[in-house]
């Protein structure tokens, strides 16, 4: 099992950082100076890597977020420890995992981007709870769906991650993410 989480850790450290495409099991047992055959006794291809790495995240995103709802109270700083969550894979100058797979869908196979799916599925669902609720509680909004909302948010904090990145900042800013939880009355602006 810990030879399994090194091949995987290394091995999103790689899709960060070299992208998905030019990812191959060589390239791995190179970098963690093994024998090929030593990563293929754990993955038969790069394609299993990737959907165990995204099965790992998954998991990982499902506790995380059930936590978050429980923790904190109101929406506001609900989608603000969402994004928090969202930094902790930020890595100065790299894209998130999320973003790097997001740069080559078209190149996915169906297994990768069935998984993927999931992975967005379960961010855009959790965030539309978020939303619906809150909107419930002030008495707002009844007549729009919140999934566009939450896609929208989603999408922001997805370009924030790449310019931050781009600008190589060493921490994640969030920037655009914070300002449309303003626009849309989720937290309170600066008086």
């Amino acid at each position: 099992m810990y030879m399994r989480s090194i091949l995987l850790d290394e091995s999103e450290r790689l899709i960060r950082t070299k992208g998905f495409v030019p990812f191959s099991l060589a390239e791995l047992s190179k970098e963690l100076s093994i024998p090929e055959n030593r990563v293929t006794e754990y993955f038969v291809n790069k394609d299993g890597v990737c959907v165990e790495l995204l099965d790992r995240t998954i998991a990982r995103f499902e506790r995380e977020l059930d936590e978050i709802y429980t923790e904190y109270g109101d929406a506001g700083s609900r989608l603000i420890a969402y994004a928090c969550l969202r930094s902790e894979e930020f890595v100065r100058g790299l894209p998130s995992l999320s973003a790097a797979l997001i740069a080559v869908t078209a190149s996915l196979s169906d297994a990768i981007r069935q998984c993927f799916d999931r992975f967005l599925a379960l961010q855009l669902n959790w965030i539309k709870t978020v939303l619906e609720g809150h909107f419930a509680s002030c008495g707002g909004h009844a007549e729009v769906s919140m999934r566009p909302i939450a896609h929208l948010l989603l999408v922001t904090l997805e370009v924030d991650d790449l310019l931050d990145g781009a600008e190589n900042r060493s921490e994640p800013s969030a920037a655009s993410y914070s300002v449309l939880l303003t626009i849309l009355g989720i937290v309170k602006g600066k008086a």
